[in-house]
């Protein structure tokens, strides 16, 4: 299916007749960490006409309920419940997964480091052995060498799960340009190769994963009836595509990453 990115107004959504919306957010709603008029006016029309809506973000750093708090400060109508990060899926998988010794590779969300079985790769990253999973997230300040010695661990033991947080883009409003977060490139290297991606036992968390989606959809609404649902975003990879593969209406904007499509 061909995509077009658009510029996101009241006019549009109106065309669209939606019943229930999810919102990204970094990239959709909130350009640089601003909102713009015509998204406060998308907002005041969807108050004004009862349109539910929530937010799903990539955020691996940040839960949903302060993400809301930010949200509200810039003027958005936003329940606590209604906004979903990375790092709250991480919260609920950590509560599933079976290890004694957790390694985070990347920066955490606070609360995370919580979890008495976590513990942080900047005193521990030489010592993999003692893990019996490892969850890789971002932090630019981390040496593409310890990414290097950290892949060719888990080639070698490939009987350690773990699992990539936030497998997206990162945006430098410094440099004004996108770049690949570690969960995306090691994907990208683990899906260049058949074989290892067989071999390697490895779970997304957050978008594109259509876990959070499914998640937003029966939290937010109690629904799964997906085609009730029209999501808004501006990535390919990670809004509209899975969003569609799930049978959601979608539209692609043309801010952040839609901006050059």
């Amino acid at each position: 299916m061909e995509h077009k990115s658009k510029k996101l107004n009241v006019d549009l959504l109106k065309s669209y007749n939606p019943k229930r919306i999810i919102f990204d957010i970094d990239g959709t709603v909130l350009i640089n960490r601003k909102i713009s008029k015509n998204i406060l006016d998308v907002f005041e029309y969807l108050n004004t006409k009862n349109i539910e809506y929530g937010f799903l973000s990539n955020d691996s750093s940040t839960l949903g309920k302060e993400k809301a708090f930010n949200l509200k400060n810039l003027g958005i109508q936003c329940a606590n419940n209604r906004v979903t990060t990375s790092a709250d899926l991480l919260k609920i998988k950590l509560k599933k997964i079976d290890a004694k010794n957790i390694l985070y590779f990347g920066k955490p969300e606070a609360s995370i480091l919580s979890d008495k079985r976590i513990s942080n790769y900047k005193i521990y990253w030489n010592t993999f052995d003692k893990y019996d999973a490892i969850i890789l997230g971002e932090d630019s300040t981390i040496p593409l060498e310890n990414y290097s010695k950290l892949m060719s661990y888990l080639i070698i033991n490939s009987h350690i799960p773990f699992y990539i947080v936030n497998p997206d883009y990162l945006y430098s409003p410094q440099q004004n340009q996108y770049s690949l977060c570690a969960g995306s490139i090691l994907q990208c290297f683990i899906s260049s190769f058949k074989d290892l991606n067989k071999k390697l036992h490895y779970q997304l968390i957050g978008k594109p994963s259509l876990e959070g989606f499914c998640y937003a959809a029966l939290k937010y609404f109690n629904t799964l009836d997906y085609n009730s649902i029209l999501y808004i975003g501006d990535s390919l990879r990670c809004d509209i595509i899975p969003a569609e593969t799930l049978g959601m209406q979608t539209l692609l904007v043309n801010t952040g990453l839609g901006k050059y499509i």
